[in-house]
């Protein structure tokens, strides 16, 4: 799913410009924690308690400033899995 997201906010252009690269940027900090190897069930899900958890902020990329919604991320991030399971 979040996958999908990232590309969807690439394909978005400048206007989702800065949230794909902080996104980018908190998904790949966040991998060997949440993600990969073997982990528990619902690790996925403690990766969106910590996105629920972080402040919003301004962040500037490339001269485009942006405000980072981490709640605004998670709900699309559940939108996204919800599309996802229907396909499924």
């Amino acid at each position: 799913s979040i996958h999908r997201l990232l590309k969807s906010y690439k394909m978005a252009g400048e206007e989702k410009e800065v949230s794909f690269s902080w996104l980018l940027e908190f998904y790949t900090n966040s991998l060997e924690e949440y993600f990969d190897g073997n982990q528990s069930f619902g690790r996925a899900d403690d990766f969106l308690d910590i996105l629920l958890q972080t402040p919003p902020s301004l962040k500037t990329i490339d001269g485009n400033m942006g405000f980072i919604d981490p709640l605004h991320i998670v709900e699309d991030i559940i939108r996204v899995r919800e599309e996802v399971a229907s396909e499924w």
